[in-house]
């Protein structure tokens, strides 16, 4: 476990490996972004995993035993190489993942997924049924769960769903930032925005009047906002929902994203 090159977080834990099928993909029949990062980053052969290596979700539990070594509350990237409500993923090793987070309380970890229906119906389970398993009826207190998105029709799908999800902070990530959103009808569901662009081999930094228009917003709306370095934007924007500022951030430059 090293430092995250992520501003916005401390660390990044991944119990679940390096994995995803992508938004609406399946183990049949995968639909990986073309820009995932985390999938580049798995085609380079960078574990001994071989799983890891074929970029689809299984369980590394043995990972906890780092965040025990953690003697100060972190924000945690819970998840950061796959999704932790993505297909391949069962509600048992949901519930693993969950329970592990509610026994950490000192730390504040933040999932994001492409898929919050799924997260909902979770959710709604949970609720309904989760008790008689012996179950938490809703999320840990310590999670705050958002959702990616890239453009217009993404974060009103997405966030549609999102909102859904009770009892929770909620936050969204437009990362990367490819088409410009009106976040107004959605900011009173949220806790935090974070932006972002796209790093990799055809790197794409959002124009400038995009960003403003979403800072802009955001801060009438009173809604946190952190702007990734890779963003390219003029001003230092370091808001989040646990600190409150708008300057600093953890100084390790700019990482990859989900």
């Amino acid at each position: 476990m090293s430092p995250t090159p992520i501003e916005w977080c401390d660390e990044t834990l991944n119990p679940l490996g390096w994995g995803c099928y992508g938004p609406g993909g399946t183990p049949e029949a995968p639909r990986r972004c073309p820009w995932c990062y985390a999938h580049r980053q798995a085609r380079r052969g960078l574990r001994d995993c071989p799983l890891c290596r074929q970029f689809v979700p299984h369980r590394h539990p043995e990972v906890w035993r780092a965040a025990d070594k953690w003697r100060k509350p972190k924000v945690v990237f819970l998840q950061s190489m796959g999704d932790l409500w993505g297909a391949g993923v069962s509600d048992e090793w949901r519930g693993e993942v969950l329970d592990q987070v509610q026994r950490r309380k000192q730390h504040t970890f933040i999932a994001l997924t492409k898929q919050p229906r799924e997260l909902v119906r979770y959710c709604d389970w949970l609720a309904t049924a989760g008790g008689a398993l012996g179950l938490a009826w809703r999320l840990p207190e310590n999670l705050v769960v958002g959702t990616s998105a890239t453009c217009q029709s993404e974060v009103d799908q997405r966030l549609g769903w999102l909102r859904l999800v009770k009892h929770a902070r909620r936050a969204l990530s437009l990362e990367p930032y490819l088409q410009p959103v009106d976040l107004r009808p959605w900011l009173r569901d949220l806790d935090w925005v974070i932006v972002g662009g796209l790093t990799g081999p055809k790197p794409f930094r959002p124009p400038s009047e995009w960003m403003w228009m979403v800072v802009r917003e955001c801060r009438r709306a009173g809604v946190p906002v952190f702007v990734k370095d890779n963003a390219g934007y003029g001003e230092v924007i370091h808001g989040t929902p646990w600190g409150g500022r708008e300057h600093g951030g953890n100084g390790r430059g700019s990482g990859g994203s989900l």
